[in-house]
């Protein structure tokens, strides 16, 4: 166990595996050429395939590579499950931020440099993780490698970034996700009733149900074997496993992960959010696009046509529209829920007027 007496170690990067040694092979030497070598992390392997054969060829491929990245191996004598995995390599070392990625990720240019940037200006942010393109396995060798790799082209003009992803927008996290360690400790890490699948589902209602919203960023994105483990692993039940883990998710939280997300993120006010792509803060992209484009309105209306809201601004609106359509206050709500709507880019100001001027209330008022 690494202790930090002094200087805390600034990220823990743990990966899970479970009869993966060569995909984890291939994860590896992604984070060896495309991490950032300014920053101070290490990475913690775990095997809980409780198979020694296996578990030995994952300690072999760390050991390859923990000459060239700061790599260890943990193994589990028998299989514990995904949340007591987690559980155990969140707690095997201090660190300021933590990052989880399962052994089916390849990662790209600028992963962790801008994970860490998004979770140190956001402090009230409760998780981040990025989207994905789907690959197939035996894709991983040729994306992991510096000469064979052909990254995708952003086009980092036309970018759409959902600035306020809910929860519902992140249930499928593909693999990878950051959180502090606050947070964590705040909630006592993950519910290790979950054997496999809704426990990150489960850490993230519980970081919103607390006010943390959880966000995706779509720059850069990550590649991603889609259940790698369960279609390599046929003694996993995996039909029962889901069976089990989403009725004890409908138990706990009182209704599905569609129903719990929306009574959670409609509570927590609306905020902006800062992040960065290819070096580029989303307000110098704006900045740049305005100069450039020389439009005939002011920076502040490009802005707001750019959704870039100021949330009390468009709070404010929400209650001018209230009070002048409908002739009332609005219910908390109904507030929240358009503040949120309206400062995503999910309905225009207008449409918002329409909408309550289409409302059975407003027909009730004006006949």
């Amino acid at each position: 166990m690494c202790k930090v007496q002094q200087n805390m170690l600034k990220v823990l990067i743990g990966i899970p595996t479970y009869n993966g040694a060569h995909r984890v092979d291939c994860l590896l030497r992604s984070i060896s050429i495309r991490t950032d070598k300014d920053i101070d992390y290490k990475i913690i392997i775990c095997d809980d395939s409780g198979k020694k054969d296996h578990q030995k060829k994952t300690e072999n491929i760390v050991n390859k590579w923990k000459d060239r990245i700061p790599a260890e191996i943990l193994i589990n004598d028998k299989n514990m499950g995904v949340g007591a995995s987690w559980n155990r390599l969140v707690r095997s070392c201090d660190s300021e931020y933590i990052v989880i990625i399962d052994d089916d990720i390849i990662v790209e240019k600028d992963w962790l440099k801008n994970m860490i940037y998004f979770l140190e200006n956001n402090p009230n942010a409760g998780m981040v993780c990025y989207n994905f393109l789907t690959i197939n396995e035996g894709d991983m060798v040729k994306l992991s490698s510096p000469d064979t790799v052909r990254p995708r082209k952003l086009n980092i003009e036309n970018f759409k970034y959902d600035q306020n992803a809910s929860l519902l927008s992140i249930l499928n996290t593909a693999g990878i996700f950051g959180f502090d360690r606050n947070k964590y400790n705040t909630i006592g890490g993950f519910d290790e009733n979950y054997r496999a699948i809704y426990e990150e589902i489960d850490f993230f209602t519980t970081l919103t149900s607390l006010g943390y919203p959880c966000y995706m960023l779509k720059c850069p994105n990550s590649w991603h074997v889609w259940g790698a483990t369960f279609r390599n692993a046929p003694e996993i039940d995996l039909p029962s496993i889901l069976n089990r883990s989403e009725k004890y998710y409908n138990e706990k939280w009182h209704g599905n992960p569609n129903v719990v997300s929306i009574r959670h993120t409609d509570n927590i006010p609306l905020q902006k959010v800062k992040w960065v792509c290819k070096d580029i803060t989303y307000e110098k992209l704006l900045e740049r696009n305005y100069e450039s484009n020389k439009q005939d309105i002011t920076y502040e209306e490009y802005l707001t046509k750019s959704h870039w809201y100021d949330t009390r601004n468009v709070r404010d609106f929400v209650i001018y529209g209230y009070r002048n359509v409908l002739k009332r206050e609005p219910d908390p709500g109904g507030l929240e829920h358009y503040v949120r709507y309206i400062s995503s880019g999910g309905i225009t100001k207008e449409r918002f007027l329409e909408i309550l001027r289409n409302s059975e209330e407003y027909k009730i008022i004006y006949g």
